[in-house]
């Protein structure tokens, strides 16, 4: 992505201390080249997307003025001729100086907008290239060896030195705070910067045998999940995916308490939870496991719509449709002899397990002798099992239900994870299973063969 630096005119009518204000930014580029478009766009960040505020044509000048009447909030805004050719903007408490450039100057000096609040910018990521390249010198230093006689102690000795330099970067951002107090870099963004060291607390020291577990609680120490300044930049949400990365368990219990910790600390402030939500939407969305967008979206409701991208709205739909207590969407598909069958029509009279597999699935293979069983022990009592293949080849398909008698309706579309059926039920993985009552409602889901046994001695009476 090619970088605008633009030098500009800003100035704020009033302070942007408060919540609600008044926006004028005004500039000029001059000596425009032809073939420069004319179109110039005014963005917010919200985290890594960018939402477009407003956009105007350039002057002939050069010259451009964006004047909002909305309720404008401390930040880190984007100005520029299109979303891959722009710069930032920090908005703060404030007035900017009245700056200007030359076009070809812009493009061969860089960034030369010099607020307090830039000046403040470039000073943390000075200082965070720094404290980089002493980490990076550190741990070449102290390559070790876990054959070494002196492991332990040459471990320990190398922890002393990052809770040092740790100690000693916290202590020149607090140097930066200071030099440039008042700024929204110095009140909120330098936050991001600081690392929680349990080491600087004896009792966090001794409460904590571990790193990981402190951070696990102790990660947002020095952010304010209140304050909605913190999440008008890009930097919040990486923030928050390396907590979920480094400091959670990477399972959905562990996901589940990481997500319930982060949105407590914003308390009551429900336009910071919205922002948190969407953006946690967005990432389960993509990265899994989907059952974190089900419940997202069950226990902290609506109202980040608008602020998730579409495809994750599409997502969020269909995993409400296959909440426990929803009627299973019906489906037809084929049988051994090629003949159509429809689930709601080979339901149980009690209880039905449909069951993605696939015959090539090493799991779905070590829980199949346990399902042959259950079958055995609880067809009569009105328990059915309709299982639906990934399988793409007919006679691979053919020959395991043969083998292993498999006297269940088994169903398959040979389109492997494409299959309609697959996608309706968000399958991605194999075996998946629901629990069905007679009437098709989704009891269970998401459980393996192993608990099935349980749950059918409860249900089936």
């Amino acid at each position: 992505m090619i970088r605008l630096l633009i030098f500009i005119n800003v100035f704020s009518l009033i302070s942007f201390s408060s919540l609600s204000q008044e926006l004028l930014v005004q500039g000029r580029i001059k000596e425009l080249p032809p073939g420069v478009p004319t179109s110039f766009y005014l963005w917010a960040q919200k985290g890594k997307k960018d939402a477009l505020i407003d956009s105007v044509k350039l002057g002939t000048d050069g010259k451009f003025s964006f004047k909002k009447n909305k309720n404008f909030q401390q930040g880190i805004y984007n100005i520029g001729f299109s979303t891959g050719f722009k710069t930032n903007l920090v908005c703060g408490p404030a007035p900017f100086p009245f700056l200007e450039a030359t076009y070809t100057d812009l493009i061969k000096t860089g960034f030369l907008i010099q607020t307090r609040e830039m000046q403040a910018w470039a000073k943390l990521e000075e200082k965070k290239m720094w404290f980089e390249q002493q980490m990076d010198s550190l741990q070449k230093l102290n390559q070790l060896d876990e054959f070494d006689p002196q492991y332990l102690a040459k471990s320990n000795r190398m922890q002393g030195d990052i809770v040092h330099l740790k100690t000693t970067f916290n202590k020149a951002i607090d140097d930066i705070k200071s030099q440039f107090s008042g700024t929204y870099i110095a009140e909120v963004v330098s936050n991001f910067y600081k690392f929680p060291v349990k080491e600087s607390s004896e009792e966090m020291n001794n409460k904590f045998d571990t790193e990981v577990a402190f951070l696990h609680i102790h990660y947002f120490d020095f952010v304010n999940f209140k304050d909605i300044r913190y999440f008008n930049n890009n930097k919040w949400e990486d923030y928050i995916f390396q907590y979920l990365l480094r400091y959670v368990k990477l399972d959905f219990n562990g996901f589940k308490g990481g997500v319930n910790h982060i949105l407590s600390l914003a308390g009551a402030n429900q336009e910071v939870k919205d922002r948190i939500i969407g953006y946690l939407l967005d990432l389960f969305a993509e990265k899994g496991p989907q059952e974190m967008l089900a419940y997202l979206s069950d226990t902290y409701g609506s109202g980040c719509e608008s602020l998730i991208k579409p495809q994750t709205q599409d997502l969020v739909k269909k995993i409400k449709v296959l909440s426990v207590g929803n009627s299973a969407p019906d489906f037809i598909s084929t049988d051994i002899h090629m003949q159509s069958k429809k689930l709601s029509e080979n339901l149980g009279k009690k209880l039905t397990l449909l069951f993605f597999w696939s015959s090539t699935c090493t799991h779905c293979q070590n829980e199949i002798p346990n399902l042959i069983s259950l079958y055995s022990k609880y067809k009569e009592a009105g328990f059915e099992v309709v299982a639906v293949s990934m399988d793409k080849d007919y006679s691979t398909w053919l020959k395991f239900i043969q083998e292993k008698r498999l006297n269940w309706l088994n169903l398959c579309e040979f389109k492997g994870w494409q299959s309609s059926v697959a996608q309706t039920y968000l399958v991605n993985k194999t075996p998946t299973a629901y629990l069905l009552d007679s009437q098709g409602k989704i009891l269970e889901k998401g459980f393996d063969i192993a608990s099935l046994g349980d749950m059918l001695e409860k249900l089936v009476k």
